[in-house]
């Protein structure tokens, strides 16, 4: 028995207010219909069995002298008013009491369109359009959308045939290009050059800056694949051209690096890009590669970084200098630049961690990093112990 007691908890309430309700409904109903139950003749003022007595000629009760008029007063109910009474308030005090609630909490709103009809309709529809042949429409749980208990919303992208996809979220974008968010509808254009359509959307989370799972379909003759889909943490993706072949690239942002040893507005999101490869978006180490700066380039960024750390004496800061210049290196297959410029930037007053000891650190952290494959094929195995 102890087992289900966790079944049935979160309905305790509704099963003692059904309960209340019906031995409400009971006690009203005796005292509406009392004596039905024994059909049998009596007295309508003493309720005094007259069995054998409703065929003769007396027409009086021979135990209180009450006449009788007519027969059909023998078998009159005895109704209690005060029993009704007292059993529609045990029916529809407790109810009544939950209903004032709910409108002092949520406003009449609730009963308007929540109320009963959530029985009926248990989701609301809250966003509905359709784009280049496809239907989507985001739906939410009616009670919990208009008592803004939880903002899950459900989301279905379908065909006039088929659904391609179902899934829950918090808030759905879907006319994306990556930049703007909203002056382009990527939704059934083709965007890798084979002649499908393509869709993208990502969720956002809720988040000050987070968070972005990203998902890119491609509707086939006969199935609809997978392209791209990952969570993008604080960043968007971006869909672009780069090498104007006239297919779209990926840009998103590693953030292996948010918040690490520093705030995330001194954190560095280093870029990765993705290509098409004729059946899903990879890695792209050629089109992330970029020549090394000029020693004009390297001399121009150590001076602007060492100039900011001569009235700053906080490792902190430092880090929040030197960790995104330092990272667009290496994500650029400038590694060996990347640790030239901390030789020339690193701050001589530090002694809370050696150069050394942050130069492991990083190596740590890199590795961890979901593309470290494309950064070793950018710059080798200088990452490796």
């Amino acid at each position: 028995m102890s087992d289900l007691l966790p079944i049935f908890a979160p309905y305790s309430g509704w099963l003692i207010l059904l309960l209340l309700l019906m031995i409400g409904i009971c006690i009203a109903a005796y005292g509406l219909l009392r004596d039905r139950r024994k059909p049998y003749p009596r007295c309508p003022k003493c309720r005094y069995n007259l069995t054998g007595f409703q065929n003769s000629s007396n027409d009086q009760c021979p135990e209180c002298g009450e006449v009788i008029h007519t027969q059909a007063n023998l078998y009159s109910c005895n109704r209690s008013y005060r029993l009704i009474i007292l059993g529609l308030l045990f029916a529809f005090a407790l109810p009544i009491f939950i209903v004032q609630r709910r409108v002092r909490q949520y406003g009449w709103i609730y009963y308007t369109y929540v109320g009963p009809l959530y029985y009926l309709l248990p989701d609301v529809v809250i966003a509905e359009k359709e784009i280049n042949g496809f239907k989507i429409i985001e739906t939410a749980d009616r009670r919990a959308y208009y008592t803004s208990r939880n903002d899950i919303t459900h989301l279905t992208i379908a065909t006039e045939n088929d659904i391609v996809i179902q899934k829950d979220g918090f808030r759905w974008q879907y006319d994306i290009d990556g930049r703007s968010q909203s002056n382009r509808e990527i939704i059934g254009q083709d965007i890798t050059g084979n002649n499908y359509p393509n869709i993208v959307f990502f969720e956002w989370t809720g988040g000050a800056h987070c968070c972005y799972p990203t998902t890119i379909l491609e509707q086939r003759e006969d199935q609809t694949v997978v392209l791209f889909d990952d969570d993008l943490g604080n960043s968007s993706i971006q869909i672009l051209d780069l090498n104007n072949d006239g297919i779209q690239e990926l840009i998103v942002r590693d953030q292996i690096f948010a918040y690490w040893k520093t705030s995330y507005a001194g954190s560095p999101l280093p870029q990765v890009i993705y290509q098409f490869d004729g059946d899903q978006y990879v890695t792209a180490a050629n089109l992330m590669l970029q020549p090394p700066r000029t020693d004009k380039q390297q001399i121009e960024i150590a001076t602007r970084i060492n100039q900011s750390m001569q009235s700053n004496t906080y490792l902190d800061a430092y880090y929040s200098y030197i960790l995104t210049p330092f990272t667009d290196l290496v994500y650029s297959g400038n590694a060996s630049q990347a640790f030239e410029l901390l030789d020339s930037t690193w701050p001589e007053n530090v002694n809370t961690i050696s150069k050394d000891q942050f130069i492991s650190e990083f190596k740590a952290q890199i590795r961890k990093s979901p593309h470290y494959q494309v950064i070793c094929q950018l710059n080798g195995d200088i990452f490796e112990d």
